[in-house]
């Protein structure tokens, strides 16, 4: 039977983005660090995110009812360190970073990639995560042409992009 630090490991060899969660709840701010994130549908325009039982976080997104997503950039390494800790004793847990509201009055990180705002769709009971299904409402591609950070192997990276000649087709 596989062992959750063997399932650990072999799960970190895998590359991830970098995105921040975010939620306004009884007038405080709330965000985590997020790698598991996954498209789920073109038609509605689904995703799901997943969070831990005890993220204070997850309790803001299920009582607002909706919750933003920033993507990160090579350059957000800081951010996703300090936030991937949940810090549910801070008063606002964005107090130290650059934000803007978005709409649904949704805090976003401005130094993000994308921005995107969603309203809670379905959250199901994952073994010790919750899985949270959010409608896309709103999308913004805030900085073209900047790389994302990247999570792998229990680090942040960068990426390099080959130079193999082959052309990047616009997603």
């Amino acid at each position: 039977m596989a062992q959750p630090l063997d399932y650990q490991r072999a799960l970190g060899r895998f590359t991830t983005g970098v995105t921040v969660v975010t939620a306004t709840h009884e007038a405080r701010r709330f965000a985590m660090t997020a790698s598991a994130l996954t498209s789920v549908s073109l038609d509605p325009i689904l995703l799901l995110v997943c969070f831990n039982h005890d993220s204070a976080t997850r309790v803001a997104v299920r009582e607002a009812g909706h919750f933003g997503l920033s993507v990160l950039g090579e350059g957000g390494g800081a951010v996703a360190k300090h936030l991937a800790t949940e810090r549910a004793d801070e008063v606002d847990q964005l107090d130290d970073f650059d934000v803007q509201v978005g709409p649904k009055n949704v805090p976003l990180l401005t130094d993000a990639l994308v921005h995107c705002v969603c309203s809670v769709e379905r959250i199901m009971r994952a073994g010790d995560h919750d899985v949270v299904v959010g409608a896309v409402e709103w999308i913004d591609r805030v900085r073209e042409g900047e790389r994302p950070l990247v999570f792998y192997d229990g680090a942040f990276w960068n990426l390099t992009p080959l130079d193999d000649g082959t052309t990047r087709s616009d997603v």
